[in-house]
């Protein structure tokens, strides 16, 4: 790339108890993951609009990673998107009215950033919904 910019194509998946947190690769897992997102932030939460396809999705997406939390059954449990500098971060324009008065985001080559971080709303358990929280986060 031109802009100094390094692209790293690493495969994330892990087991953490027993539950499997991986990066989402396939269309299928990502429909699988933008229908949750949907579910969570414009059905219960409507933080953006509800779409007829019931796919959120938005532009940080092109620039993200996408993490799926995975049942032992294989059941889509929880997401969450890192958005690793130098790219745009939520909390740059979005969410910029968050930081304290002149704080500036270090956008070095470290930095990363959580969005679209979320548990399955069906699940009524609260117990299981934090672990899988923190399992996610």
């Amino acid at each position: 790339m031109s802009d100094g910019v390094i692209q790293e194509a690493r495969q994330i998946a892990f087991c953490e108890g027993e539950f499997l947190v991986k990066a989402l690769e396939s269309e299928e897992e990502l429909r699988q993951a933008n229908h949750l997102r949907h579910r969570v932030f414009a059905e219960k939460l409507k933080w953006v609009p509800k779409r007829k396809d019931q796919l959120e999705s938005d532009v940080y997406d092109t620039c993200s990673t996408s993490i799926g939390l995975f049942s032992a059954r294989g059941q889509h449990l929880g997401i969450g998107r890192i958005t690793r500098a130098p790219f745009p971060f939520m909390l740059e324009s979005e969410f910029s009215a968050r930081l304290v008065g002149s704080h500036r985001l270090r956008k070095e080559s470290d930095p990363a950033e959580i969005t679209r971080l979320a548990v399955d709303p069906s699940i009524t358990d609260r117990g299981l919904s934090a672990r899988l929280m923190r399992t996610v986060h």
